[in-house]
């Protein structure tokens, strides 16, 4: 099969839409085929051609297809937009599991370069090439703290928080009341901790005089 990277023809790139999201094959073509599919439909804009307004509508009635896995399969286009740009063949994903590939846009959003990564991905088993990705993140580990304080100090941290969220969000018009949700409180308390760390001189220990 002509790899879909190279299909000039509008209507054979449709055809093999359908022959790809077929509910008894859908299961067994690569990631990489089907997101090029998917993605070259979108940014071509070739549902517009075939009377849709938007991509979403057309993968929904043609190919039955839910929202959450086209924008999944898009952003596996991205990842290989990226590689293209790089230097990576649309063939070579093939040899890089959907897992795999999944760690390599974190990677490349972090900076990383993606024919480097692809080969690696390419070459490593899915445990070391874990390991290796975590290394270049610099995971942290996460415990939970947890502390009991008074009403009044409860209010002061949800205040100083509230404070700090437009500035982690970077976006000063962002809703206050969303200061405690998981992905905003610690980095909230963090930023916070920050400021007193650089701004606070360590307090000098005065020495008694005998």
């Amino acid at each position: 099969m002509t790899h879909p990277f190279y299909l000039q023809d509008p209507e054979a790139l449709r055809a093999l839409a359908h022959d790809l999201f077929d509910s008894v094959y859908r299961q067994t073509k690569h990631w990489s085929v089907k997101a090029t599919v998917l993605g070259r439909l979108t940014d071509e804009r070739l549902y517009e051609r075939w009377g849709y307004d938007s991509p979403e509508r057309w993968v929904s009635e043609q190919l039955d297809l839910a929202r959450g896995e086209f924008r999944l399969a898009l952003k596996l286009w991205r990842l290989m937009r990226k590689g293209h740009a790089a230097g990576v063949k649309p063939e070579d994903w093939r040899g890089v599991s959907k897992g795999k590939a999944l760690l390599l846009c974190e990677v490349l959003e972090a900076g990383g370069e993606p024919k480097t990564w692809c080969e690696r991905a390419t070459t490593m088993d899915g445990t070391a090439f874990q390991v290796e990705v975590d290394r270049h993140l610099e995971r942290q580990a996460w415990v939970t703290f947890t502390a009991k304080v008074p009403a009044e100090v409860r209010d002061l941290i949800r205040d100083a928080c509230q404070r700090a969220l437009p500035y982690v969000v970077q976006d000063p018009t962002v809703e206050l009341k969303g200061w405690n949700q998981p992905e905003h409180l610690f980095r909230c308390l963090e930023l916070l901790a920050m400021k007193f760390v650089r701004d606070t001189p360590v307090m000098e220990r005065v020495e008694e005089v005998p």
